[in-house]
Formats: C-alpha cells, sequence, structure tokens
C-alpha cells in the first residue's frame, strides 16, 4: 500500500467524532517523518496523486494490500513492491520488517533480518523476535522515524495537529 498525505485525514479526524473516524479507518497507523526517497536527492511526502516536495509526515496505513502478498498473517513493510507498506527509503531492507496484530494482544513488531535495523523506543529490536507496540511508540525504520497509533490515538493526534 502506498504512503499517503497526512492532510486529508485531518480534515477527516475535523469532521468525524472519534467513533466515526474509527469506523471509518479500522487499522493502525505509521506517522513517518520525512525522509529521502531513493529515487531522489530532496525531502519527499505523498501528496494525493503525486510525489511533492514537503515537510508533512506522511501515514502508512498498517494492513494488507488488495492481493496481499504471502505472509496473510501479517502486514509487512520494505522497499520492495510485494510489501504492504512500501518505504522507499535509503537503509530500509526489501522486507524490512512486519507487524502481527492478534484480538486482545498488544500489536507487535519483528524485524526480519534488515541490515540497519528496526528500533523501538531507540532499542533496537533483535531480527525475529516478537517486540509489542504500545500507541505513541516511536519506530526507527533503518534511519527513517516513525510513530505508531492506534486507530483512536492516530485520531487524537490528528486534532493535535490542528491545535499546535
Amino acid at each position: 500500500m502506498a504512503l499517503q498525505s497526512l492532510t486529508p485525514f485531518i480534515g477527516r479526524a475535523v469532521r468525524m467524532d472519534l467513533a466515526t473516524f474509527v469506523a471509518e479507518h479500522p487499522h493502525p497507523v505509521l506517522v513517518i517523518e520525512p525522509f529521502v526517497l531513493l529515487e531522489s536527492d530532496a525531502v519527499q511526502t505523498i501528496s494525493a496523486d503525486s510525489l511533492s516536495q514537503g515537510s508533512l509526515p506522511t501515514i502508512g496505513v498498517l494492513s494488507k494490500r488488495p492481493g496481499g502478498n504471502a505472509f496473510g498473517h501479517m502486514v509487512t513493510l520494505g522497499r520492495a513492491r510485494n510489501n504492504d507498506v512500501i518505504l522507499k527509503a535509503a537503509g530500509v531492507s526489501k522486507f524490512h520488517c512486519y507487524f502481527m496484530f492478534s484480538p486482545g494482544e498488544p500489536a507487535v513488531i519483528v524485524d526480519a533480518g534488515s541490515s540497519n535495523g528496526t528500533f523501538v523506543a531507540g532499542a533496537r529490536v533483535a531480527a525475529q523476535a516478537k517486540t509489542p507496540l504500545n500507541p505513541g511508540d516511536a519506530i526507527g525504520i533503518a534511519r527513517v522515524g516513525a510513530v505508531f497509533h492506534t486507530p483512536e490515538t492516530f485520531h487524537a493526534y490528528l486534532r493535535a495537529q490542528l491545535e499546535g
């Protein structure tokens, strides 16, 4: 799934109460800091229909992409096109890490043996180790920073963007 612009999500959070927003956006997300795309020397974010210069974070929705990959029980992230979340940034491996979600359990992130590491709250995640995630946890994917959000904490984050 392609990264998405933050701006439309802010508009939706303003128009919707929490229950409506969660019903329309049921998946956890990564709020990804601006990063340098591999094909460019400029900081990029994803706009609604094309890549553009900018400084807003982008959103990686943590859900299976249509057509999915062979890993049905996990949401994959990496540079390769067959990942659920595609992050074309320097240092990100083709298959970098994956997320697992089970009802009633905390979300987990697993480093898939990446070259440049996956980090949670500044600590490197051991390869193939399931590391629990809490809403608001800072995640490092190689040199790319992100924050993990549930739909509920994402709604609060978006509303706070308007106040800040």
